[in-house]
């Protein structure tokens, strides 16, 4: 079949986990799946990015782009300053006692639990286990106070007079990533959550936006009636095909192809 063909579910989910995002590798094992960053386009909402541009580019492969670019670079100083609001914010938020109030509450907490009282560890890739054409990369996971999956997003127009309401492609791929990290057994929590953390480090004082989505029943419904169905269509009738096509007939485009080169029995194309 044409999910045979690409090997859709020859993978050792520890090594993808592991695999250092960008990379070839990283490349080669998205360029075949739907990833969590194609959500919004393949199911043909992205607000930047029109369906057969994406198509194509997916097709192609291998391209970093400017903003990818930038993401990269900023990303370590964006997840410096969402530790540090968690750390310097969240629990003067919730509790609502006196700044000196809660700064002795901080020390005791600190005390207990060391100096570390936020954590996060560096994110990896993960395939879908039901539906190998599906993926997700992962920034970070927060693993204390709880465990929340963290999306890192530099956004050069962001302001402080700006909501910095996301986008229906930061939302696609928020819900996306959730939907995954909950099907791989990876999650530890009762109430999975994400969170998006957007920043513009233009500024003298950087802008700092968080959002976090909960994976309540809501979420899941919107995952399962909004979200997978055009994932499904969009794979099955646009990209498979020609993903299939390019590996079999050119053979140049990624080691899967060059694979079946070699095979005594070579898949056929999709008719």
């Amino acid at each position: 079949s044409d999910y045979k063909a690409l090997k859709l579910d020859e993978y050792d989910s520890e090594e993808l986990w592991k695999l250092k995002l960008p990379s070839d590798e990283w490349h080669t094992v998205r360029k075949i799946r739907l990833t969590a960053s194609d959500a919004a386009k393949a199911g043909g909402v992205s607000t930047y990015c029109k369906f057969n541009k994406f198509l194509n580019s997916k097709v192609e492969g291998g391209v970093v782009s400017a903003a990818m670019n930038r993401g990269l670079k900023d990303e370590p100083r964006i997840k410096d300053l969402y530790v540090k609001h968690l750390e310097v914010c969240d629990l003067y938020s919730i509790f609502p006692f006196s700044l000196d109030c809660w700064l002795i509450i901080r020390c005791i907490l600190l005390q207990e639990n060391g100096n570390a009282t936020v954590k996060l560890e560096k994110g990896g890739f993960i395939v879908h286990p039901q539906h190998p054409h599906l993926a997700a990369s992962y920034d970070y996971i927060q693993t204390e106070p709880e465990q929340k999956v963290i999306e890192i997003k530099s956004r050069s127009r962001l302001t402080e007079s700006s909501n910095g309401d996301l986008t229906a492609d930061e939302r696609w791929q928020a819900i996306m990533q959730l939907a995954i990290w909950v099907a791989s057994g990876r999650s530890t929590s009762q109430q999975p959550k994400a969170v998006i953390v957007m920043a513009n480090l233009k500024p003298d004082k950087p802008v700092v936006k968080i959002h976090e989505l909960v994976w309540d029943d809501m979420l899941q419904q919107e995952w399962q009636l909004q979200i997978l169905i055009p994932l499904h269509a969009c794979y099955a009738a646009q990209l498979l095909p020609v993903l299939v096509s390019r590996e079999v007939m050119d053979g140049e485009l990624t080691p899967y192809a060059q694979r079946e080169r070699s095979s005594s029995q070579p898949p056929s194309p999709p008719t």
